[in-house]
């Protein structure tokens, strides 16, 4: 396995162990269907990606579930990343 595949894929397993609905398959013309959902609404978002775009594809459904789902315990520990990110840059 390719390490974009890895990393769609374990972005993937974080956000449904957050109780969110993510997958991704395969379609015949060798696209990628990523989608988001949850069992009250159904699938809300879904994209298509070419197999040498997931890491976009990761990057896609991180942003939306932490979009779609802001009270999620996955958006939460995203944005706490994401400062302490941002205040490492800031003091480099």
């Amino acid at each position: 396995m390719v390490r974009m595949e890895q990393t769609l894929l374990r972005t993937l397993k974080v956000i449904n162990d957050s109780g969110i609905a993510a997958a991704a398959r395969m379609l015949s013309d060798g696209r990628v269907e990523v989608w988001l959902g949850d069992a009250e609404r159904g699938i809300r978002t879904s994209a298509l990606f070419s197999r040498s775009e997931l890491d976009d594809a990761a990057r896609w459904v991180s942003e939306s579930a932490v979009r779609l789902y802001p009270r999620s315990s996955y958006a939460r520990v995203s944005e706490l990343i994401s400062g302490w990110v941002a205040g490492a840059a800031q003091q480099s």
